[in-house]
């Protein structure tokens, strides 16, 4: 299309790059959360990693501050800058603090203390969730088995019940344990040992 000028203005070529430019942000992004996930899947040391790391960042700013206003928070003078850092870094991990005298002290100490609390709250929530985790495991079965001289029995069904019952009574003078395996909740064959056999005296049982 011609404009007044005379100059020619591509309308199509100009939506074309805007949406080359969109779906390169989008694919950017989704790279950086799919390695991101990625990273988080590891394992607890790499979280928390990530949330020192946090902390890190959060504390920069409080260290600049000190910084560039030392008398504003603490009037016994000016600290070295890894004394500062230190300082910061260790107030949002919520083991410090820093003297509030006034409002300017008082402000500084206001924040620090709220960016402790997201730093410590992520935290309890990162330790809930593998506690929680590690207990649904268990439940499931999903635990090693690190046994020596038991007896196996794969599979479930009624025969389970006396199995055992005769195993308790194979054990009474030699205490044992005895590991089943099979494709049943772990809380189902608890309850139903419970239920149909009862607490056995002399042997162990461990379900998974």
């Amino acid at each position: 299309m011609s404009t007044p000028s005379g100059t020619e203005r591509s309308y199509g070529a100009q939506s074309a790059g805007n949406a080359n430019t969109l779906v390169q942000k989008k694919s950017f992004r989704r790279r950086l959360r799919y390695r991101f996930d990625n990273t988080l899947a590891r394992g607890p040391i790499v979280l928390i990693g990530w949330l020192l790391v946090a902390a890190a960042v959060l504390s920069l700013p409080f260290w600049l501050y000190l910084q560039l206003d030392p008398d504003g928070i603490d009037a016994t003078g000016t600290k070295p800058g890894p004394d500062n850092l230190f300082s910061s870094f260790w107030a949002v991990l919520g083991k410090g603090g820093f003297p509030s005298n006034g409002w300017e002290g008082r402000s500084f100490s206001i924040l620090i203390t709220i960016a402790s609390l997201v730093t410590g709250g992520a935290m309890f929530a990162f330790i809930t969730a593998t506690t929680s985790k590690k207990l649904t495991d268990l439940k499931r079965g999903k635990g090693p088995v690190v046994e020596s001289g038991h007896v196996m029995i794969l599979g479930w069904g009624p025969q389970v019940y006396s199995i055992l019952q005769q195993l308790d009574v194979a054990n009474e003078n030699n205490p044992g344990s005895a590991v089943i395996l099979a494709p049943v909740p772990q809380e189902t064959m608890t309850d139903e040992i419970k239920n149909r056999v009862g607490k056995l005296k002399h042997t162990k049982i461990i379900t998974r």
